[in-house]
């Protein structure tokens, strides 16, 4: 059972009771492999705390967040220091949960989870979904710190047997060992650059909102990097430039295929004063689960 591998929280996210709801948050506290500024495995708690004192309301307008309630299923326990070990609990966890119809919303944890994720949710609903991905860099590393690693993420996920179609949204950081990766992938992709997201957010969007058209399922990862350091300053790795919160909140508006899973990573409490990034970590799962009620038909309260 999955549940075994959970630990419950102290108070769930939101505030909200368990009543067995379709949308679904789980903690995932693994930095194993955090290169620069780790912490990111406090980021659940943080969030969660954060999560008791904000609006549950859209900001677009809706408040079916607030009427539906999302379950929080706890924190997973990872076996210390074993990356690989932790990774396959994650993915079984994740693919016993997607099995049972709900929409996971995963909370690192830095962004190596989103393998094991991935991997489980595409078990679990029984087919490979298309990645949406807003991040400063493209994690296409082979090895960094080993070939598990928040850096080659996206590699290891293009290795699978059947490799998904895949958008990056906000990226400005790579390496020249990425960028060669980058122009030998041969599944659909495209890559919206931050710096064109800023000159011209409707284009970006609508070329991210493009690349996603062939896909009937959509697994969304949100490394919170990919906003610039104005907004989410306490990340692992911050990179300058990045994109504001709302061109998220306009392409995630402009998305007409099915979130079967989504997750939020990278957030380090540690270097988060003010807990500013924590409080994006937590709006971030209120548009989220807005978006995917809205899609399943449960959208119980307008606002205006």
């Amino acid at each position: 059972m999955w549940r075994a591998y959970l630990r419950a929280p102290s108070e769930g996210f939101g505030g909200f009771d368990y009543r067995d709801r379709s949308v679904v948050v789980v903690g995932i506290p693994i930095d194993f492999t955090s290169s620069y500024r780790s912490g990111s495995r406090f980021a659940p708690s943080a969030i969660r705390e954060v999560s008791q004192s904000i609006e549950l309301c859209s900001v677009c307008g809706n408040c079916v967040v607030e009427e539906a309630g999302i379950d929080d299923l706890g924190d997973l326990v990872p076996v210390p220091g074993d990356v690989e070990r932790s990774l396959e609990i994650v993915e079984e966890m994740a693919m016993e949960i997607a099995r049972e119809g709900k929409r996971i919303i995963a909370i690192g944890g830095d962004h190596t989870v989103t393998q094991a994720l991935y991997s489980g949710v595409s078990k679990g609903v029984g087919e490979e979904p298309c990645i949406l991905v807003i991040d400063a860099h493209l994690d296409l590393r082979n090895e960094l710190v080993g070939r598990y690693s928040h850096a080659t993420c996206m590699r290891r996920l293009l290795e699978r047997a059947q490799p998904p179609a895949i958008v990056w949204f906000g990226v400005r950081a790579f390496s020249s060992e990425e960028l060669k990766e980058a122009r030998r992938i041969d599944v659909p992709h495209v890559v919206v650059k931050s710096i064109d997201v800023l000159r011209d957010p409707s284009d970006a969007i609508a070329r991210a909102s493009r690349g996603l058209e062939c896909c009937r399922k959509l697994y969304l990862s949100i490394d919170v990097d990919g906003f610039d350091p104005a907004f989410a300053p306490g990340v692992q790795t911050p990179e300058p430039v990045g994109i504001h919160p709302i061109h998220f909140v306009e392409l995630l508006q402009s998305i007409n295929v099915e979130v079967v899973a989504a997750d939020i990573v990278e957030v380090s409490p540690p270097y988060d004063r003010g807990g500013s990034t924590a409080a994006l970590g937590a709006r971030l799962v209120v548009e989220i689960a807005a978006k995917i009620y809205e899609q399943m038909g449960e959208m119980k309260v307008r606002g205006w």
